[in-house]
């Protein structure tokens, strides 16, 4: 009973861990910068400009940027940053 306990387990924690990979890796800006400075193979920079009000934005997030073929595409060629097209922030290039 204590082996079929651990088996599902297992099983569940994988599902999740495997949930987690199905989703696009996004960063912010600072966090690419860093992340890029230190990667010996450099990959492309894909910017998604979002607000809070836009439903388009919702729409692929929930339809674009949860397909497995684009969220695997992302994650093993571009670093991917989500910006705040409404920020106040400086922005360092």
């Amino acid at each position: 009973m204590k082996t079929f306990a651990y088996v599902i387990l297992t099983f569940i924690s994988s599902a999740s861990i495997a949930q987690l990979s199905n989703q696009i890796n996004w960063m912010t800006w600072d966090e690419m910068t860093a992340i890029r400075e230190t990667d010996s193979v450099k990959k492309k920079i894909f910017i998604d400009f979002y607000t809070g009000w836009c439903g388009w934005r919702k729409k692929m997030d929930a339809t674009t940027f949860s397909d497995p073929n684009i969220v695997t595409y992302m994650n093993q060629n571009f670093y991917a940053v989500k910006f705040d097209a409404e920020t106040k922030d400086t922005i360092v290039f």
